[in-house]
């Protein structure tokens, strides 16, 4: 139904939109190469791909408002508002071949938002894990080879601390 006009907003949005999915697909691989690194145990690159994701996210913000301030003048081109200017309302309403255009848009969103959320999740989990290990190892590094006892009180009493890094020293 191509209710709408082609406008120089509407190609400017579509621009945008490709700028953003481009973007999106570029924070997939950045939160893949994340995850290898730290499925890996290649802790030396973690910080660095962790910054790059960082680095990723805030282009997608920027590529956001981008899109928000097209949308906003293709919303006053069409007099409707922009609550209403979804990918659905666009893939159904905009003149060809736009409207081609936003299906597709509309597809690989929901792809790439569905990758990305199951990759952070598994990075979520990776460093959690990462996290847990490298406690472990702190607390076996710092342990204290007196245990604790129980005294004349009943209380738990603590012996003499004597740790590994003191040992090595």
């Amino acid at each position: 139904m191509n209710d709408y006009p082609y406008t120089d907003a509407l190609r400017t949005l579509m621009g945008k939109l490709w700028v953003e999915r481009h973007t999106l697909e570029l924070l997939a691989y950045k939160l893949t190469c994340a995850k290898l690194i730290m499925a890996g145990d290649i802790r030396r690159y973690v910080a660095q791909a962790l910054a790059g994701v960082e680095h990723v996210v805030d282009r997608v913000r920027v590529a956001e408002l981008d899109r928000s301030i097209a949308l906003a003048q293709v919303a006053e081109d069409w007099d409707v508002p922009v609550s209403a200017l979804t990918l659905d309302y666009l893939a159904e309403h905009a003149p060809e071949p736009a409207r081609m255009m936003f299906e597709e848009h509309q597809q690989s969103f929901r792809q790439l938002v569905a990758e990305i959320e199951e990759t952070a999740v598994e990075n979520r989990k990776l460093a959690t894990t990462s996290l847990r290990v490298i406690q472990a190892a702190l607390d076996d590094l710092v342990r204290s080879e007196a245990g604790t006892t129980y005294g004349a009180t009943g209380l738990r009493e603590m012996g003499p601390v004597v740790s590994h890094i003191s040992k090595i020293l």
